[in-house]
């Protein structure tokens, strides 16, 4: 019983109605101009930033294989190739380049830790559009 009297009241706005002022319209677009500029702005950083990340990731799965022709290099069981000399002489300060990314290898200087000699390789890579890239370190003991 209420549904209909609900339905009937409604049906009586409806049919009652004389449409819409200039005022309210015009308060209408103020409002929606209001909401939909910030929506708007939110729009545009999301679409740079999802593009920052998607560099980012393109560097860092470069830079992760690099270091993955690092490891296996170092860990090669050939007899010309692999092992700790080889590591530093072939791949330190090796730079490279490849679809808008570019790469470098940073081979320290060998230092002692607990009676081990080691030398730290770091691997950084950049979208060459941006200006922060991926650092990725590792360790290689002689």
């Amino acid at each position: 019983m209420r549904v209909l009297n609900l339905k009937k009241r409604i049906l009586r706005i409806f049919r009652n109605s004389q449409g819409f002022s200039l005022i309210e319209i015009i308060i209408v677009i103020v409002i929606m101009a209001i909401t939909l500029l910030p929506l708007r702005q939110l729009s545009v950083t999301n679409t740079k930033t999802g593009a920052m990340y998607v560099s980012h990731t393109r560097a860092m799965f470069l830079a992760q294989g690099v270091m993955e022709q690092i490891i296996a290099d170092y860990n090669s069981s050939s007899s010309t190739l692999g092992g700790y000399d080889n590591v530093v002489s072939n791949w330190s300060y090796q730079y490279g380049e490849t679809e808008g990314l570019a790469w470098n290898v940073y081979i320290s200087d060998e230092r002692t830790s607990y009676g081990v000699k080691l030398r730290t390789i770091t691997v950084y890579a950049q979208n060459t559009g941006l200006s922060t890239g991926i650092t990725l370190n590792t360790l290689i003991v002689k």
